[in-house]
C-alpha cells in the first residue's frame, strides 16, 4: 500500500473453535461492521472479536509514515503458530485497484523449495519445520501418545527407543463429511524402515503402532497430505544413541551425589568456626 490509502479489510474466523482478535499494529479503525451488516456499525477501536463464523467489515487509513503494519491475531497461540501478516506502505509501491484475496500469493514447488533456503525460521501448523524440537522420550516408558487436533498432529516430532508404543488419539470433533472437509484421520508412513497405515479415524478413536526397527519414521493424513510429522527410533544401547554415555551420567550423577553432602558438612562446619 501507499501512506494514506484508505484500505478496508474483509475479515471472517472461520474457527472451528479457537477466538481471534484481528489486530494491525499502528493502526485505529475508522469505522466497522459486524458480520458485515451497514446497520451494525462501530467507530474506533484497534481489535475486532470474532468468535468461530463471526465476520467483520472494517475500514481504516494508513497512517502518513512508510514502514512495516503487522497485521496478528491478539490471540497470540495462534500468532506464535504463523498467524501473521504484513501489510508494507510506500510511496513508491505501486497503486492497487483490486482486491487482494486472503489465499495469498501462489508459488511453483521450485520457487516454493528455493524460499525455504533462504528462511531464517519456518513456521507451520500442519508439519515439522526447523523451529520443531524433537519431544524425546527415554528409556523406561513403554508408550506415548500423540493427539490429532486441528489438522495437525502433535508433538509433530517424536524421538522414542526401539520398542516404544505410540498411540494416536483423533480429538478433531468434526468427523462428518467426506475428503479434505472431514474431520476423520488416518496415520499413514511415507517413508521408513517399516510401512504401516492406520484405519480412518472419528472423533475419540484410537490407533496404536510399536516401532521396533530403529530409523525416521514419516507419515501423514491421507485426507490431509498437508498433515505431517515424524518418529526417529533410536537404540538407547548404541554409543550414538540418546542414552548411549548411560554409565557416564550415572557415574557423575553419584560424584553430584557425594559431593552434594561434602559441601553442606563443610558449610556447617565454618558455621561453627
Amino acid at each position: 500500500m501507499k501512506p494514506g490509502d484508505h484500505i478496508r479489510v474483509y475479515f471472517l474466523n472461520i474457527g472451528p473453535n479457537i477466538i481471534s482478535t484481528f489486530h494491525l499494529v499502528g493502526i485505529v479503525w475508522d469505522q466497522v461492521y459486524w458480520q458485515g451488516h451497514p446497520d451494525n456499525l462501530m467507530y474506533g477501536g484497534q481489535t475486532v472479536l470474532a468468535g468461530p463464523s463471526d465476520s467483520w467489515v472494517i475500514d481504516f487509513r494508513i497512517p502518513e509514515e512508510e514502514g512495516n503494519y503487522l497485521m496478528v491475531t491478539h490471540a497470540f497461540g495462534s500468532a506464535t503458530r504463523g498467524a501473521i501478516g504484513n501489510l508494507q506502505a510506500k510511496y513508491d509501491h505501486e497503486q492497487y485497484d483490486h482486491e487482494i484475496l486472503s489465499d495469498g500469493p501462489s508459488y511453483t514447488k521450485e520457487e516454493l523449495a528455493e524460499l525455504r533456503k533462504t528462511a531464517d525460521r519456518i513456521i507451520s501448523p500442519y508439519e515439522p519445520t526447523n523451529f520443531d524440537q524433537p519431544h524425546i522420550v527415554y528409556p523406561g516408558q513403554d508408550k506415548v501418545s500423540v493427539e490429532i487436533i486441528g489438522n495437525s498432529f502433535s508433538p509433530k516430532v517424536l524421538k522414542v527407543p526401539v520398542g516404544t508404543e505410540v498411540e494416536w488419539t483423533n480429538q478433531d470433533v468434526f468427523t462428518y463429511f467426506e475428503g479434505e472437509y472431514s474431520g476423520a484421520h488416518d496415520v499413514a508412513t511415507t517413508s521408513g524402515p517399516k510401512m504401516f497405515a492406520s484405519p480412518l479415524l472419528a472423533h475419540g478413536e484410537k490407533f496404536s503402532y510399536t516401532f521396533d526397527q530403529v530409523g525416521e519414521y514419516e507419515y501423514i493424513c491421507t485426507p490431509h497430505p498437508y498433515m505431517k510429522a515424524k518418529v526417529i527410533v533410536y537404540d538407547p544401547k548404541e554409543k550414538n544413541g540418546l542414552l548411549g554415555n548411560a554409565s557416564a551420567w550415572w557415574l557423575l550423577i553419584g560424584v553430584a551425589g557425594l559431593f552434594i553432602p561434602a559441601l553442606v558438612l563443610t558449610r556447617r562446619k565454618t558455621k561453627k568456626a
